[in-house]
């Protein structure tokens, strides 16, 4: 079938640069700025998605923006992100509150995380001085440096598991459509997106992913592609342009894209829905 984007249920707090983990029917959001531009803004905000309605749950222990969030909503991790500067703080989510965990070896912001909290990866994001290419893996204690991106760069969409990631799109000096997929030892670099963004939102594993809205000159995109594992297709758009979105998902058959900007912080949420196709089979005997 052809999948399609739908309305779901309003967010509680509408924000910006929020991010998220878990899946359409169980979905995480947490953290981001409630007011466009101004760190003052920042939140600690969580909230947890039924599939209809966002219900809010314990928040994070300090309000923060563009940080790395991966798992599921009784067991997820996010770390890192932009308060008055780049940090390293990791929380754990146990399913109402959350709790101190390790902290990241790379102070930064923009970057994205898949996995569990006990088996989790992270990648590329702006540190200081630039876009880096580091990326880490967390076993639910602390954070270990491994192998680098091939190339450096932040406001990347990511998902999947710690030994199978992908990394799509991203930014720095220009709107990227590049795309790594990592094994558990080394990043490779394969077919690219169609077109090029950064600050989306994404859901699903290396052979089967949906990335969706982002920023890309001259504005904000709706725009939405999907991936087989070795191509990426272009499908339907989002009913609304957007970035800094909480995103959230199963492959590319269910999503959610929660808040964002522009114009201002919004609340919306929306939902990629693929049909199941039906087929009428014949049995006969030889």
């Amino acid at each position: 079938g052809t999948g399609a984007w739908a309305s779901g249920g309003n967010l509680n707090t509408a924000r910006e640069w929020l991010k998220g983990s878990g899946t359409q029917t169980a979905g995480l959001a947490a953290g981001g700025r409630a007011t466009p531009g101004d760190n003052a803004g920042n939140t600690g905000a969580t909230e947890l998605y039924n599939g209809t309605s966002w219900s809010e749950s314990g928040d994070l222990s300090a309000g923060r923006n563009q940080a790395a969030c991966y798992g599921t909503t009784t067991a997820s991790v996010f770390s890192g992100g932009y308060t008055t500067g780049l940090v390293t703080t990791t929380e754990e989510f146990g399913g109402s509150s959350w709790t101190a965990g390790g902290a990241l070896n790379t102070a930064r912001r923009l970057f994205a995380g898949a996995g569990t909290l006990t088996s989790g990866i992270v990648f590329a994001g702006a540190a200081d001085p630039g876009s880096t290419a580091e990326t880490e893996t967390y076993d639910g204690t602390s954070y270990t440096e491994t192998a680098d991106l091939n190339q450096a760069r932040e406001s990347v969409a990511g998902d999947g598991t710690q030994t199978a990631t992908f990394a799509a799109g991203g930014g720095g000096s220009s709107h990227q459509n590049k795309h790594e997929q990592w094994d558990g030892t080394s990043w490779t670099e394969t077919t690219e997106l169609n077109t090029g963004r950064d600050n989306m939102g994404s859901s699903g594993i290396q052979t089967a992913a949906l990335v969706f809205a982002g920023d890309n000159d001259p504005g904000v995109k709706a725009n939405a592609e999907s991936w087989n594992g070795s191509s990426w297709t272009e499908v339907g758009d989002l009913s609304s342009a957007r970035k800094g979105i909480s995103s959230g998902g199963s492959g590319n058959i269910t999503a959610f894209a929660a808040g964002g900007t522009p114009p201002g912080v919004v609340a919306t949420t929306e939902e990629w829905t693929v049909p199941e196709a039906l087929k009428t089979l014949a049995s006969t005997n030889a």
